[in-house]
């Protein structure tokens, strides 16, 4: 239904109601919401259609770091190692972006800490930990916007704790003693 209304919102002729990026944002974060199998392809279809319209000239229409993060929560709340993946290759298009605007926050990478945590892959936990060690790398580097807090750490140790077995709870202890 937000989506249908911000369509309408896009193809209107009365300049005053052109959706614009918190309109934009709305319907993502409905989607993220949504509790759809589909939330993930959904929600990045949605930023995919804003990145086009920005490109066109509509540049109220430019996606901030809110419209990626909600993105990568969509994916998280998907689930499965897919989703989990794409999340993190969100991630990996804002650390590689030349626009500042949307270099990667806490929120940002915690969102992917907790997509691995929700896939059920046997790894989970080795790849949480990855991403928050890029993540302290990447806050050693000045990104401090970017430094794991409380929530990044749960995120890795629940992907420990739900990988399984003697490894991970060991793991798990030695995330909870880098705290």
């Amino acid at each position: 239904r937000a989506e249908a209304i911000l369509e309408g919102m896009e193809n209107s002729n009365n300049q005053r109601i052109h959706p614009d990026t918190v309109s934009y944002n709305i319907v993502l974060d409905a989607w993220a919401r949504s509790g759809s199998k589909d939330a993930g392809f959904e929600a990045e279809r949605v930023l995919n259609r804003m990145l086009e319209r920005s490109k066109q000239g509509f540049t109220n229409v430019e996606p901030d770091i809110n419209s990626y993060n909600t993105v990568m929560n969509a994916w998280a709340k998907t689930g499965g190692v897919d989703s989990a993946k794409r999340a993190e290759a969100i991630l990996e298009r804002m650390e590689n972006s030349s626009n500042k605007r949307i270099h990667p926050n806490t929120v940002s990478y915690s969102t992917v800490l907790d997509a691995w945590a929700r896939s059920g892959s046997k790894d989970a936990g080795f790849q949480a930990e990855r991403v928050l060690n890029r993540m302290l790398e990447r806050s050693k580097q000045g990104f401090t916007q970017a430094e794991p807090d409380i929530l990044s750490y749960n995120a890795v140790m629940n992907a420990w704790a739900k990988t399984g077995g003697t490894e991970s709870a060991n793991c798990s202890e030695a995330i909870l003693e880098r705290m």
